[in-house]
């Protein structure tokens, strides 16, 4: 029965019109039409609120994932500005004297030679 339930409040919340978030008419026009077609009207109650209880519960989990999404959205965006000052912070310093990759000596003897190579 908890699925006719669940149906019967679709049932009434689009055919009659009755916004989805007014729980009250809702119920009021589902336990009516729970009665006319014979369903229990106590387990139509209790089926009815946990139909509404999990519909609650996705709200808020879909809420908090959402709000997880933008935090992580700021979290990424902070960091690339924080990653672009610190970039265009040092590229306006110029090289430095202690950063070896910019010495401008050759340094042969630590090139990679392939291991089957003779030359």
């Amino acid at each position: 029965t908890r699925l006719q339930a669940v149906g019967l409040m679709t049932l009434v919340e689009v055919a009659v019109g009755i916004d989805p978030d007014d729980a009250t008419a809702a119920a009021k026009a589902a336990k009516q039409l729970a009665a006319d077609v014979g369903l229990a009207q106590e387990r139509f109650g209790k089926d009815v609120d946990l139909y509404r209880a999990n519909l609650e519960k996705m709200a808020q989990g879909l809420e908090a994932m959402e709000e997880a999404v933008a935090a992580e959205q700021r979290r990424r965006q902070r960091q690339r500005e924080e990653k672009a000052a610190s970039a265009a912070g040092t590229a306006s310093l110029g090289p430095s004297s202690s950063d070896p990759s910019s010495d401008d000596t050759d340094n042969g003897s630590l090139e990679a030679t392939p291991s089957g190579s003779s030359g």
